[in-house]
C-alpha cells in the first residue's frame, strides 16, 4: 500500500510538473510570439495629399491625428500646393493616419492621394510640422 501511495505520489508530481513546464513553454511562446509580430507589425509610409490643403489648417490638424495614434514623422507644404507627410508607427495605426489623411481636416477638400511605402528608420522621436 506504501508503494502504490509513492507511486501515485511521484506519478501526481510528474503530472504537475508536465503541466506546468507545458503552461510554461506555451506562455514563453506566446510572449516571444507577440513580440516579433510588433516588431513586424510596423510601418512607414510617405503621404502626399492634393487638393485644397494649404491654408486650412491641414499640417496642424494632422499632427494632433499622428499624436493620437502614436505616430512619428513630419508634414510639411510643397511648393506645388500639396502636402507632404512621413509616418512611421504601428501598420494599422498608420492605416487610420491614411484614412484621415484621405479625408483630412474641417476645411480641406481633399481630391486625391499618394501613398507609398518607405523604408523604417527611426529617425524621429515625435511629429512634426515643417
Amino acid at each position: 500500500m506504501q508503494d502504490i501511495k509513492k507511486c501515485s505520489l511521484f506519478y501526481n508530481l510528474q503530472y504537475f510538473l508536465c503541466i506546468f513546464a507545458e503552461s510554461f513553454f506555451f506562455f514563453l511562446y506566446k510572449i516571444f510570439f507577440t513580440l516579433i509580430l510588433n516588431i513586424l507589425e510596423v510601418l512607414a509610409v510617405s503621404i502626399q495629399v492634393f487638393g485644397r490643403v494649404q491654408g486650412v489648417a491641414f499640417r496642424y490638424s494632422a499632427q494632433k491625428k499622428a499624436v493620437e495614434c502614436n505616430l512619428t514623422g513630419f508634414v510639411k507644404n510643397l511648393s506645388d500646393g500639396s502636402v507632404f507627410l512621413e509616418v512611421y508607427g504601428k501598420k494599422t495605426d498608420v492605416q487610420i493616419m491614411i484614412d484621415w489623411c484621405s479625408r483630412g481636416s474641417a476645411r480641406a477638400v481633399v481630391t486625391n492621394i499618394l501613398v507609398n511605402e518607405i523604408p523604417f528608420t527611426e529617425k524621429f522621436s515625435y511629429f512634426s510640422v515643417k
